[in-house]
């Protein structure tokens, strides 16, 4: 195998490494996922049971999309431990016998823990086989106290049949004052329980029930439902209707009631606020085709309403309208929590790695984990609030209360709120003043509840660096009594803001309608809503100023703002254009919720010292989620995809610091500075998103500014640092081989200034955001001097620079370089070209100057020819002297043979009194340095053949005699070689 490798090219070699970068990133991306992977599958799986056919198919549906959503958003995050969580989903069909065969199976399975169940029987039949089993089942329901205790591994997520009945009971009679009511009962447990208890509650307060009527539920539902509704329509004292059904019996009933003419005002149990419910009612004939008329101004126990819960639960339900394309009910945010509950006990129990190793142990740990949330303290914060459970498994919840409006339900105008333990004490007080009320064996708050809308006409004039925004809206509330809930303190508002007068206001009947606008500077990010770097969080926050919890709570007005049909707020703001687009910012999400929070007590007696009540106010919040409308990475890219980048990145480098730990040439030079090239800024790019985002939800902004800063400054110095590798690599290297010499110092620090001043001035511009104009000028000046008083140097430099990489000669060439005495390059630096004439001295001409001269490079060739002009008396034959000559010549030593020798007769001319014959003397050197010696030898050996044959020097010639010129021969650059 190292022998093959050891054949490859540079160019496989290459791609070999690239290729073990990508399977180690890959393999390090999966590592990091599945780390503390748990079995061969590498999945944990959870069970979903209930009635995913027949009639009640809307619950099952409803606690599978519940489920299925959680566990979605765990696997897009990396799952639990390296664990995808698996939702095994099982239709129970709401019958005792089919609950109980599926329980068989799935206690059998993979499944570590069960969600579902609807019904008492079902629960009833199949709790024993999970205990058996060490199985913990979660409830998304309301059932019987005694079920829930026989067994350890149950639990159910909210309140029991019997405390919604007296809740509802209570509800009835002394809040919305009807002391004249009739029953209808499903003679099965589940209907029975709750009459009974119904009724109990009613006979407290000396009023019995009118009438009851029943029926066994089953092949002959429809016809007892229709004989019950033809008696109640005779019976025209019945009063408020208390309907003790299931949900799919209940829309019959409402239905048949409707089409009937009866308008008696009913109330039902948590399973007429299902979507199931709503379901039935637009399934079943009937004599109007709009659903709201059968079920407007009902009024039902729930344990969630969406119009008073908090921005949590308002995330839930956007991410399910988006997810399913429907308004999710109460039941999906109860298998939303109970999934929570589950998986907070799988990773407990993973967190120990030797707990991990069974599904025997790791089903022990969740029901462990559900067994010890017994307190405020233990519970578990969700959708639906905290969750925690009693000694019998029962979760402690409150219980709202909801009316209809057409399809729709709204929280009621009054609710009911618990006193906390050692609070108010003079309950008789405030009972007289009609502040509380008695219900289930405790005193609780009569809470006023006020519908709040909010409208954002435009977001404008938007500065993040001041923290500033202008935003312009309408606040509208709707509500019964004399309070003053436009009495409000706006927590982000950046300036004193009043709502002053409302420009409409309107009394119908006993309930008040009052619309303010408003219009101010408000500040960013006024909570704690999670977001990512880049991000900024406008929107309003306030609370009343005077009244909390206990006497006032503000609850979203969901019709009004227009959220009833499944249109998410950031669609509603979009369609209405809230974000002026002139501000460069677009919307990412927005959301309306209520919330409770605590607030300072300012030494206010009414809550200091023992027995007070807490300062906890009811809170509107308006969120809108805005970000910078131009490209972003964050738009193509999950967020949770960038560790895996930041793995490859952190590898790719270090291959490429591996790759230069030895000299191999400009070939892997180039390739180590290409892998940087990708490594570097895929690092960069991953460990800034993951700090950031890490940083805008745990540090304070303060700091976040200066880690912001540190990341800008690296995109550009970072870039630079790559282009200053390759300017060493790509341009110093190859010249220096080139010219076989090494670039200054001054040179390369030169390159690197000009490459960061690029990044500088990047910085400057685009970081700090300040004009360059000013900058530039004045550098520009500086600059000019600079330049002036250097220019020479800078000449000559640059053209040392053109010097070595033309190459007109090298070190030890004759040249002759202008009006400068021919002589021996002994040195070319940056600066100067240095000749050593035939004199001995040394001349140093400056680049600058060179590269303008004419040269005349005397090696650049292999040979010379050398041409002396030699003068004779004309009265010699000139073939005759030619000879003679020509033969002295060949005499001549270090002279080249080829090519040949020669003589020519150049003519005769009158000079001095006499004619004189002109002859040129041609041969070729390969040596230029020693023309002088060669030609003088040559002379030597010719004027001895001369006189040897009786020929002597004219004495015509005035001037220079001709042995003088024959010493300074004329020499010329042949195109010919040897």
């Amino acid at each position: 195998m190292f022998e093959k490798l050891a054949h490859l090219t540079k160019k496989q070699t290459f791609m070999l490494i690239i290729a073990v970068i990508v399977i180690l990133s890959a393999v390090g991306s999966t590592g990091y996922k599945w780390v503390m992977t748990r079995d061969a599958d590498d999945t944990v799986h959870f069970a979903v049971v209930g009635p995913m056919t027949g009639e009640a198919e809307g619950v099952g549906r409803s606690m599978q999309q519940g489920v299925q959503l959680y566990m979605n958003i765990i696997n897009e995050n990396g799952g639990v431990g390296g664990n995808d969580l698996v939702v095994d989903v099982y239709d129970d069909k709401n019958d005792p016998r089919e609950a109980a065969r599926v329980a068989e199976i799935i206690s059998v399975s993979k499944a570590e823990a069960v969600i579902g169940h609807w019904t008492a029987e079902t629960v009833a039949a199949t709790q024993n086989i999970y205990g058996q089993k060490n199985l913990q089942l979660v409830v998304p329901a309301s059932i019987r106290p005694e079920i829930i205790k026989n067994s350890p591994y149950s639990v159910t997520a909210l309140f029991n049949e019997s405390r919604q009945a007296s809740f509802l009971a209570n509800y009835a009679r002394n809040v919305l004052g009807h002391k004249l009511v009739s029953m209808i009962v499903d003679r099965r447990a589940y209907g029975d329980t709750m009459a009974k208890n119904f009724e109990e509650t009613y006979m407290r307060f000396g009023t019995k029930i009118r009438y009851t009527w029943e029926f066994d539920s089953g092949p002959s539902t429809v016809r007892e439902l229709q004989r019950i509704v033809a008696e109640l329509k005779e019976k025209k004292d019945a009063g408020a209707l208390f309907l003790a059904v299931n949900e799919t019996d209940g829309a019959r009933l409402m239905k048949m009631m409707r089409d009937a003419g009866i308008r008696n005002l009913v109330v039902g149990p948590t399973a007429f606020a299902t979507n199931a419910f709503n379901n039935m009612i637009k399934k079943l004939p009937g004599d109007n085709p709009d659903p709201g008329h059968y079920t407007n101004k009902m009024i039902v126990t729930a344990p969630l309403l969406f119009d008073t819960a908090n921005e949590t639960a308002q995330n839930f339900k956007n991410r399910y309208i988006e997810k399913f394309g429907e308004v999710p009910d109460w039941v999906a945010a109860y298998a939303y929590d109970a999934a929570h509950m589950v998986v907070s006990g799988m990773r407990r129990t993973i967190a120990d790695a030797e707990a991990a190793d069974t599904d025997v142990a790791l089903r022990a740990g969740i029901h462990q984990d559900l067994a010890a949330r017994t307190s405020v303290d233990q519970g578990l914060q969700g959708v639906t609030g905290l969750t925690y459970f009693n000694s019998d498994g029962e979760a402690q919840k409150p219980v709202f209360v909801g009316v209809y409006s057409g399809v729709d339900i709204v929280s009621a105008l009054t609710q009911l709120q618990p006193i906390k333990p050692g609070g108010n004490q003079n309950y008789i007080a405030e009972l007289k003043l009609g502040r509380v009320l008695y219900v289930n064996d405790r005193f609780m708050y009569k809470t006023n509840v006020v519908y709040t809308g909010l409208r954002v006409k435009e977001i404008s004039d938007v500065k993040y660096e001041e923290n500033l925004y202008n935003m312009k809206l309408l606040i509208w509330f709707r509500y019964r009594g004399t309070f003053e809930p436009q009495d409000l303190k706006i927590l982000n508002a950046a300036e004193p803001m009043e709502l002053g007068e409302p420009i409409a206001e309107r009394l119908v009947g006993d309930m008040t309608y009052q619309l303010y606008e408003v219009h101010g500077k408000f500040r960013f990010n006024f909570s704690k809503s999670p977001r990512v770097y880049g991000e900024q969080l406008t929107g309003i926050a306030f609370s009343h100023n005077s009244l909390n919890k206990n006497n006032l709570q503000y609850v979203v007005d969901v019709l009004g703002v227009g959220l009833g049909a499944g249109e998410t707020m950031r669609e509603k703001l979009e369609r209405g254009q809230a974000l002026n687009p002139a501000t460069g910012w677009i919307i990412d999400r927005a959301w309306i919720s209520q919330d409770i929070v605590p607030e300072s007590t300012l030494g206010n007696p009414a809550y200091v010292g023992f027995g007070s009540d807490d300062p906890d106010f009811s809170q509107i919040d308006l969120g809108i989620i805005i970000k910078k409308g131009q490209f972003a990475i964050r738009d193509f890219i999950p967020p949770e995809f960038f560790i895996y980048i930041w793995i490859f990145g952190f590898i790719g480098s270090i291959f490429a610091l591996a790759m230069d730990r030895r000299e191999r040439g400009r070939f892997w030079a180039a390739q180590s500075w290409l892998l940087r090239l990708i490594a570097w800024p895929a690092l960069l790019l991953s460990s800034g998103n993951l700090l950031l985002d890490f940083a805008v939800q745990n540090i304070p902004e303060h700091y976040i500014d200066g880690i912001i800063l540190g990341y800008e400054l690296l995109w550009w110095l970072v870039p630079a640092r790559i282009a200053g590798i390759a300017l060493e690599r790509f341009v110093w290297l190859p010249l220096e081989d080139h010219t076989e010499r090494a670039i200054p110092n001054v040179i390369r620090v030169f390159g690197s200034v000009v490459v960061y001043t690029f990044a500088i001035c990047g910085i400057i511009a685009f970081v700090f955001d300040q004009h360059l104009t000013s900058l530039l000028a004045t550098g520009g000046l500086l600059t000019l001097v600079i330049g002036l008083a250097v220019q020479a140097n800078i000449s000559n430099i640059f053209s040392g620079i053109v010097i070595n990489m033309e190459r007109p000669f090298n070190v030890g060439d004759w040249v002759k370089i202008g009006e400068t005495d021919e002589g021996r390059v002994v040195d070319i630096t940056w600066r100067t070209t240095r000749v050593k004439v035939r004199n001995g001295y040394v001349v140093s001409i400056p680049n600058g100057q060179v590269s303008e001269a004419q040269i005349h490079n005397f090696n650049s060739f292999d040979a010379v020819r050398m041409e002396v002009p030699l003068f004779l008396d004309a009265k010699y034959p000139t073939a005759e002297a030619v000879d003679i000559m020509e033969k002295g010549l060949a005499k001549a030593p270090n002279i080249l043979d080829a090519p040949d020798r020669e003589v020519r007769f150049k003519g005769v001319f009158w000079s001095y009194g006499g004619w004189v014959s002109e002859f040129e003397i041609q041969y070729w050197l390969d040596n230029y340095g020693r023309k002088e010696e060669i030609s003088e030898a040559a002379l030597t050996f010719i004027w001895a053949e001369l006189v040897k044959n009786g020929i002597r020097a004219t004495d015509n010639i005035i001037g220079p005699s001709a042995k003088d010129q024959l010493a300074a021969p004329q020499a010329l650059i042949s195109d010919e070689t040897a």
